[in-house]
């Protein structure tokens, strides 16, 4: 379905509903959810570029299995 078709679809679905008590608790929720969508960032983009870049490479070793460790052993250096 395309974002039109959906927006559509909504528009339909709430043509069909008369309370106004239920409207104003749709209207709501979704200012609610609209909001909080518009004000949200993405921590990556808040990370200083030298963070992200050891993050990136720390993602691709990890890919490596030889440089992985077994749980056990790290929570037995941490256990000490």
């Amino acid at each position: 379905m395309s974002v039109q078709e959906l927006k559509g679809s909504m528009v339909d679905l709430l043509a069909q509903v008369n309370d106004r008590n239920l409207l104003e608790q749709i209207y709501e929720v979704v200012q609610e959810i609209i909001t909080d969508n518009l004000n949200k960032t993405d921590w990556w983009e808040e990370l200083p570029m030298q963070v992200q870049k050891e993050l990136e490479a720390a993602l691709e070793e990890s890919k490596d299995p030889e440089n992985l460790v077994a749980h056990d052993v790290v929570k037995n250096q941490f256990e000490r």
